[in-house]
């Protein structure tokens, strides 16, 4: 990956295409494990996207169906959830979940599944 010339081209996407560079990043993650230019650059897509919202300073912001929802606790984003792929009657692994930039375990079907599960994990490392 070649993070210079993604980064430059960051601002000029749109939500969707940021969405999808970020569900692609995650991909190679989960795939290779630890890659610091993928998560920051994950970083770079995160602050990009909170940049194109109004600001939430305590509980869950809300967004499209293209776009993450954002969890923030006293300013910091600490977790968010976002479709991965469309639901259909039989995928039980809609949504994916995060917490500090990790995965939360398990398959999600319903937005608020996701949400949920990343308030209980926040709560169980405070």
């Amino acid at each position: 990956m070649n993070n210079e010339k993604l980064i430059a081209t960051v601002p000029d996407k749109s939500t969707k295409s940021l969405t999808q560079m970020r569900t692609n990043a995650r991909k190679e993650i989960d795939e290779n494990q630890e890659i610091l230019e993928t998560k920051s650059f994950i970083q770079v897509l995160d602050q990009e996207l909170l940049h194109r919202v109004s600001p939430v300073h305590g509980g869950w912001k809300c967004g499209t169906q293209e776009e993450p929802r954002f969890f923030f606790r006293s300013g910091p984003k600490i977790g968010l959830v976002w479709r991965k792929v469309t639901h259909t009657h039989t995928n039980s692994d809609i949504y994916h979940a995060e917490l500090f930039g990790e995965p939360v375990r398990g398959e999600f079907q319903s937005v608020d599944e996701a949400r949920m599960a990343v308030q209980q994990a926040f709560e169980m490392r405070c």
